[in-house]
């Protein structure tokens, strides 16, 4: 990676992305946990839960669409197909990615950023 201010903005939004999903992770592993415990469940934790699930969608599709990539990483077919999936749930658009190999992380970021650009 060459240093200009792109990059560093780039490698900027990936560590932010990675430092919010551990938190995330664990509250939806915490409101599992209380799904789990028998206690009656409630319009909070389906608040929680449905909240944790909207948040890791949306932090997975901002990693791709502003995070940092080389030239040469790929992203697996699945995963792309996966975020967009759960990123989408419950939104405007309709998203269908064909193809069965996996997408450069270039070309999949400019996917993305163009979803964004057409979601507004």
């Amino acid at each position: 990676m060459t240093d200009t201010p792109a990059t560093l903005s780039a490698l900027l939004a990936s560590r932010i992305c990675h430092d919010l999903i551990s938190p995330l992770g664990a509250i939806g592993n915490g409101v599992e946990l209380l799904e789990m415990s028998g206690t009656a469940p409630g319009p909070e934790l389906s608040l929680i839960s449905d909240s944790v699930r909207n948040a890791t969608a949306r932090v997975r599709f901002f990693r791709v669409a502003f995070g940092a990539a080389s030239a040469d990483q790929q992203i697996a077919l699945r995963e792309v197909k996966d975020i967009l999936t759960e990123w989408r749930a419950g939104g405007r658009l309709e998203v269908i990615w064909r193809g069965d190999a996996p997408v450069q992380r270039g070309v999949a970021k400019l996917a993305f950023l163009l979803l964004l650009a057409m979601e507004s």
